[in-house]
């Protein structure tokens, strides 16, 4: 596990932060900002803009979603032959203190994952020792997981770690937003 704080040049995060809090993004509206866990109400709900999304068949040009975010994202890409996924996940305070459903972000996949931080946020992310996949997790609870480590999300920090790491965000209940952008590479 890598922790990075300060990732970006002061300009670079700024910039980022201005985009990603504008009127540009498109987002989507998600009743659960996981998959998983079916075994009571979900009340994780949220928002995602996909900057990039790539399949084998298709060319970087075809993968980019939201060009100009991917634009302002170069400098936090780590290497773009293996990247697969950005996306910038935007959660408001929506419920008591718990976590959200753990999970792989590509469960089949050998990955790796890097979350960076945008905003401030009483919503950490859990990242536990249990390695996926396991087709049995929509049965499992967060409570059968056993944490790893915990990351409080700062302004301009990143983590990266093994992709197969079950792991899961958490419910905002301050006041704040939790704004974070997570990049898979495969």
């Amino acid at each position: 596990m890598q922790i990075t704080d300060n990732a970006l040049n002061a300009i670079e995060f700024k910039m980022l932060l201005k985009y990603f809090t504008s009127e540009l993004p498109t987002w989507r509206f998600l009743t659960n900002v996981t998959h998983g866990y079916k075994g009571k109400t979900q009340t994780s709900w949220g928002f995602t803009c996909n900057v990039f999304g790539r399949k084998k068949s298709e060319s970087d040009l075809h993968s980019i979603n939201d060009k100009h975010a991917f634009k302002l994202l170069q400098p936090l890409i780590l290497d773009k032959k293996k990247l697969i996924r950005i996306r910038c996940g935007l959660i408001a305070s929506n419920g008591p203190k718990e976590l959200h459903t753990p999970h792989v972000d590509q469960p089949y996949l050998d990955h790796i994952t890097q979350i960076y931080y945008l905003t401030a946020s009483d919503a950490p992310t859990n990242i536990f020792e249990e390695l996926g996949p396991n087709d049995n997790y929509d049965n499992y609870e967060p409570s059968d997981f056993t944490l790893k480590y915990q990351s409080k999300p700062e302004p301009n920090k990143m983590i990266i770690f093994d992709g197969k790491h079950y792991h899961s965000s958490s419910h905002v209940y301050g006041d704040e937003l939790r704004l974070a952008l997570t990049f898979n590479y495969a």
